[in-house]
């Protein structure tokens, strides 16, 4: 019988638009913000400890992807499950990309204050400060990577980082959209309640699109290359054939 309720509550989840509430127009608009919010709210609590924004933003991308834009699961109950999926994997990965971020960001107020001090050679901090923005976007893509894909440490940043370097000029309004968001944080404090999470929607929808391009590109290589292994093995049948029946003719001359 518990088997049977865990199932029903499983298949209730996973049906598109589980509240039943079949919301149009300006409603599932107005729907659709309010999940936004509360996802965001248990984004911020997911990330008080530092080291647990990893696996938090990772869950942040997985609900939205599946709650907002696919329409199932549930908001609340659906971030903290993804949380709790994507725990290990995502603290292995932003573990070092904090560490990386921390020693780029010292490096960046050590240079910075040698420049403000009329060291001409302080200015190396612009570099650091690129640095600092491409480890941040090879984070980002990785949180979307890791809740697309199953894959070794290694490969869940290395990927991400292809990806990222692969696509400069969406990276660049990725970045005025965090500058963005970060100025109204700054100036307008509350909107970090909603903000953060209409930012990752809006990331949601442009890797959605990149990764379906990449397995549909994948799904016709792997065509291809069936068709191509098959044609190959339907002319190493026909040449067995033909040596096959060359054979039986050199046979049956020879007892003729």
């Amino acid at each position: 019988m518990a088997d049977e309720k865990k199932k029903k509550k499983q298949a209730e989840e996973e049906r598109p638009d589980p509240e039943g509430l079949g919301l149009n127009g300006f409603m599932n608009f107005l729907n659709k913000v309010a999940q936004l919010f509360y996802i965001n709210i248990c984004w911020l609590i997911a990330c008080i400890p530092v080291i647990t924004i990893g696996p938090a933003s990772i869950a942040l991308y997985s609900t939205i992807e599946k709650c907002l834009i696919n329409n199932r699961g549930y908001a609340i109950s659906g971030f903290w499950k993804e949380l709790k999926a994507n725990f290990k994997s995502g603290i292995k990965v932003w573990i070092p990309m904090l560490l990386a971020i921390l020693v780029v960001g010292f490096d960046i107020s050590h240079f910075y204050g040698e420049a403000k001090n009329g060291h001409a050679w302080g200015l190396v901090y612009l570099v650091f400060l690129v640095v600092l923005v491409l480890v941040l976007l090879t984070a980002l893509y990785s949180f979307a990577y890791m809740a697309k894909f199953t894959d070794t440490t290694i490969r869940c940043i290395r990927n991400p980082l292809f990806l990222m370097l692969m696509h400069p000029f969406r990276n660049v309004l990725i970045v005025v959209m965090g500058i963005v968001l970060l100025l109204f944080a700054a100036f307008i404090p509350w909107t970090l309640l909603i903000l953060p999470s209409a930012f990752m929607m809006m990331f949601v929808n442009y890797m959605e699109k990149m990764f379906q391009k990449m397995l549909n590109e994948q799904n016709a290589q792997n065509g291809q290359n069936a068709q191509n292994e098959q044609d190959a093995q339907n002319e190493r049948d026909t040449q067995n054939e033909q040596d096959t029946q060359g054979w039986q003719n050199v046979q049956d001359g020879r007892d003729a």
